[in-house]
């Protein structure tokens, strides 16, 4: 397999995996973490959408959800849901066509964050019984960063600790710039950290070096090694508030320029990035410094385009892996989203030697109510490889509105201080917005505003 895992990651996103026998494609991948990719084809858990409108915000209090069996559709699950009155999920009835049910209940802080969760589940759908809780906290100027996240599960009639439990301790310097990140994973009764991030920054205050180490071991001993480092670095944007590696050019801090080396496999690049005014589109391009001609496996070129296609937050990336000039991979994701944030294409599919492979295929057909505009069903299918024909996956029928802007409570004053909420319906601190499309309340109107 051809060696590209720094140009795949050297920016710390994610990575679509090709085919079995075929490179990983991939140069920068910022795929999008939102309520929608999160229901996208699954059944369960389906994320619930607060809809919007032009001028109304919209809450779903039943939700059915079905699967394809074949010959027709087959429900599975049925979410009741009552919301806060910003319009949150405070307790969620999910209900299973066999009759047994999860309820949870959500605590959420002043951000719209949710704190706290406890998930209780029921045989019969009456009598509950305790089943997992969740507690988080979340950094005082980065308002959606986890700080602490707390699993239990119940056992024995008592609550025993267990899953996804971490700390993210932050450090900042007299100016406010984080300084170092450190994640501390629970092991044995104790938080141990396993990777951390240092940043230094220069006379200008902005930071001229990241980097990531990640706690080893080899079998006899644990050792810190160094993963990505960052040097000399430009920026387009910076706001001093890095705190992960990840999608460093979108957002609050975008690089310019840098040099990135990966010191253990000894391989160093020099990324550049162009960016367009008024836009989240960027190219990016990431050159070796020293290039072994003789080696196939080595990248010559890596060259990703992010473009944004609407204000919906739909979106295509094409990252070019130059290997030799005949040998060029090329990989293509593109994502649509309706305006209520429902996945209506997406497709990943990439090309060698002039053939062309499709991945993954997803299409999703919304029908809206014709008065209110809110989805009263969504329908998505996926492309089956045997058949070459799009199959059926999931249904969800939407019902019981409440109109979450004339909840009483709410003001109504037209000097109300304006509220931000992202497309998910998740209130956002309006002191620390990042670029993207958001929805902004103030007193009984909403309207859809790009930041």
């Amino acid at each position: 397999m051809k060696n590209f895992t720094l140009l795949a990651l050297a920016l710390g996103v994610g990575l679509t995996c090709a085919a079995s026998g075929h490179k990983s494609p991939g140069l920068f991948n910022p795929r999008k973490t939102t309520a929608a990719t999160e229901a996208g084809t699954n059944a369960k858990k389906t994320a619930r959408f607060r809809a919007e409108s032009s001028n109304k915000i919209w809450c779903p209090a039943v939700q059915k959800v079905y699967s394809w069996w074949g010959t027709e559709w087959g429900l599975e699950e049925t979410y009741n849901t009552t919301y806060t009155e910003t319009g949150l999920p405070a307790v969620d009835l999910v209900t299973s066509v066999d009759g047994d049910a999860v309820r949870e209940t959500n605590t959420y802080n002043e951000n719209g964050m949710l704190v706290k969760q406890l998930s209780e589940y029921s045989e019969d759908g009456t009598t509950f019984e305790n089943s997992q809780r969740l507690e988080r906290g979340y950094d005082a100027r980065l308002s959606k960063v986890i700080t602490s996240n707390d699993e239990w599960m119940w056992m024995n009639s008592q609550w025993n600790k267990a899953g996804n439990c971490y700390r993210r301790n932050i450090t900042r310097d007299e100016a406010g710039n984080i300084t170092s990140v450190e994640i501390a994973t629970l092991y044995n009764g104790d938080y141990d950290p396993s990777i951390k991030l240092n940043v230094t920054y220069g006379a200008d205050g902005k930071a001229v070096s990241i980097t990531e180490s990640q706690l080893t071991y080899d079998g006899i001993s644990f050792a810190w090694k160094d993963g990505y480092v960052y040097s000399e670095i430009e920026w387009e944007n910076t706001d001093g508030q890095i705190y992960q590696i990840d999608d460093l050019m979108r957002g609050a801090n975008r690089i310019k320029s840098a040099n990135v080396a990966s010191p253990e496999d000894g391989l160093r690049f020099n990324l550049t990035v162009e960016y367009f005014e008024g836009s989240e589109k960027y190219v990016a391009r990431m050159v070796p410094v020293i290039v072994d001609e003789e080696d196939g496996d080595m990248p010559q070129l890596g060259i990703a385009t992010y473009t944004p296609l609407d204000d919906n937050g739909s979106y295509t990336l094409v990252t070019e892996t130059q290997y030799t000039p005949e040998d060029v991979f090329i990989e293509t994701e593109t994502t649509k989203y309706d305006p209520y944030g429902y996945i209506i294409f997406e497709e990943f599919k990439y090309s060698e030697f002039g053939e062309e492979f499709i991945e993954e295929l997803t299409e999703g057909t919304v029908v809206y109510d014709e008065v209110n505009g809110y989805p009263l069903s969504y329908e998505s299918s996926i492309l089956d490889y045997e058949t070459e024909s799009m199959v059926k996956t999931i249904r969800i029928e939407f019902s019981d509105y409440s109109n979450v802007a004339g909840i009483e409570g709410i003001g109504a004053e037209s000097n109300a201080r304006p509220e931000y909420y992202n497309l998910q319906g998740v209130r956002v601190d309006a002191d620390n917005l990042t670029p993207g499309i958001y929805i902004v309340k103030t007193g009984t109107s909403a309207k859809k505003v790009r930041i």
